[in-house]
């Protein structure tokens, strides 16, 4: 996929290597995401619990 769409003329075991980089800092991104969403979710209740008065 990086191959075919970004840098055509890389050989296959780099674009391998850069496909499993991005994956892996995605999927470590999204975990960062999931954490600092469990974290904001007090917040969360409390902000709908106040505006849910008016």
């Amino acid at each position: 996929m990086v191959k075919a769409f970004c840098f055509p003329n890389i050989q296959e075991s780099t674009a391998t290597n850069l496909s499993k980089g991005l994956a892996l800092a995605f999927g470590a991104l999204m975990i960062l995401l999931t954490y600092v969403a469990s974290q904001l979710g007090g917040v969360l209740q409390v902000k709908h619990f106040t505006f849910e008065k008016w």
